[in-house]
């Protein structure tokens, strides 16, 4: 009975791990790209995105994570999720901001 109890006590404090702390980036959207233009992050970290357009009104979004937002020059917009996808998710520009726009590419390397 112990050793039953032993393991069971076992399983689940291996099944409490703290969740990862939350990480912050500064991204910035210029005509037509967004620095940095990638970032890797470990599977299941909290990620946030402090995102500022340095020059014209872009959008941004990030389909795999459900976020959409309007950029407005020189004002910051943050967004968060869970890195839970185990792929690349890609990012794109998604308001119309010049002749460069479909460059506009942002990828979230998920580990």
């Amino acid at each position: 009975m112990r050793l039953l109890l032993l393991v069971a006590l076992t399983v689940l404090v291996a099944g409490c791990t703290a969740p990862a702390a939350e990480v912050t980036y500064l991204v910035e959207a210029r005509q037509f790209s967004f620095t940095p233009a990638e970032i890797t992050v470990p599977k299941g970290q909290m990620v946030r995105l402090n995102i500022t357009s340095a020059d014209v009104i872009h959008g941004f979004s990030l389909p795999d994570y459900n976020i959409r937002e309007t950029l407005y020059p020189n004002q910051t917009v943050s967004v968060a999720f869970v890195a839970d996808r185990g792929v690349d998710s890609a990012a794109f520009c998604s308001v119309y901001c010049g002749e460069g726009h479909a460059t506009m590419t942002f990828t979230v390397h998920v580990e």
